[in-house]
């Protein structure tokens, strides 16, 4: 239930921003029609980029992540405040 209407919020604030944008901007800004469409490419090419980057970021989870499921952080990894013993 939750996700779904984190989904339904998103997609209601993601038209507010398209339409309204636009609108703004032929209106209150006086950009020419024909230019006020390709302001909206930023927008959305970063929506693609966004979406990119996590399936990236995924892919690079499943070959690089650490098994850590009910595992001790200090078995993980060895704490920074941990002294090594060396001196320098």
């Amino acid at each position: 239930m939750l996700g779904i209407s984190l989904f339904v919020g998103q997609a209601f604030l993601y038209n507010a921003v398209c339409f309204i944008y636009a609108l703004v901007l032929t209106r209150l800004l006086g950009v020419p029609d024909d230019l006020a469409q390709w302001s909206l490419l930023p927008i959305a090419s970063g929506n693609f980029l966004g979406a990119g980057l996590m399936i990236a970021a995924g892919v690079v989870e499943v070959f690089l992540g650490a098994d850590a499921e009910g595992e001790s952080l200090e078995d993980i990894a060895t704490p920074l405040s941990v002294d090594s013993g060396t001196t320098e």
